[in-house]
């Protein structure tokens, strides 16, 4: 029966980490594809070379910075995991890593990902002028548009399926570093309009002024609030109570 039980541990382990390798390859393949394309003559055209600009005020370039380094994170745990290194030897900060991950999966990854997706799609399909214009597929795909924002949800919800976490006694401080996030981008994001006049997303430039931007800022954070509630129920239905085991 133990045998059994490590054979199963260890055969996760390395399912789950085929799985996390395959989707942090495809994210940095997707990287470099976009940095050569960003990187072409075309780029001068003034559309585009605002729109490169602004590209740290997009927040789905954050998020693809917050999935790759949740990617890379979980390999390194996995694979101190399968060579058993001592962690007193090598990575004395590897319990603490874990912890801080955890809590950046919970917190950030997960509600900004699905946050994403819920938002961009709906008002793509509206309007799509409202938050990737047309003139950006002179430069990036539709297949870079689909990673940056559909590819992501498959990344999450990986991690749903093969990493079980036990729900916090307390949210309080997940959902302050949610809120930290959430006020330090639109500062960003002002910073920006304030010192060059112009929003990263037209449909900021459509309500900005109108009692509908204040309307539109309060619903995102009540999105992200869902967003983070949500992976709680679907670790419960998925794990059951496997859910508050420690499954490396």
């Amino acid at each position: 029966m133990q045998y059994h039980k490590m054979a199963n541990a260890s055969n996760h382990i390395y399912f789950r980490m085929g799985g996390n390798v395959l989707l942090l390859l495809a994210h940095i393949a997707n990287v470099v594809v976009m940095f050569i394309l960003l990187s072409s003559d075309i780029m001068v055209e003034k559309d585009l070379a605002q729109f490169h600009s602004m590209q740290w005020q997009y927040i789905t370039v954050w998020n693809l910075g917050f999935q790759i380094a949740h990617l890379a994170c979980i390999l390194f745990c996995d694979l101190h995991d399968v060579f058993d290194i001592p962690e007193h030897k090598l990575t004395p900060f590897l319990p603490k890593l874990r912890q801080y991950h955890n809590v950046f999966v919970s917190s950030i990854m997960w509600p900004i990902t699905v946050g994403i997706f819920t938002l961009f799609w709906p008002v793509y399909t509206f309007d799509r002028e409202l938050v990737f214009p047309e003139f950006i597929d002179k430069v990036l795909p539709q297949g870079c548009n689909h990673m940056m924002h559909t590819f992501i949800i498959p990344v999450a919800l990986w991690d749903i399926l093969c990493r079980p976490r036990g729900t916090p006694k307390s949210h309080q401080f997940n959902v302050i570093s949610l809120g930290i996030l959430y006020v330090v981008y639109f500062i960003v994001v002002f910073e920006n309009y304030f010192r060059r006049g112009i929003w990263p997303y037209g449909i900021l430039n459509q309500i900005y002024g109108t009692i509908y931007f204040p309307i539109l800022m309060g619903s995102i954070g009540v999105l992200l609030l869902f967003c983070y509630n949500l992976q709680w129920r679907l670790l419960s239905i998925i794990h059951g109570d496997r859910q508050a085991k420690k499954i490396k």
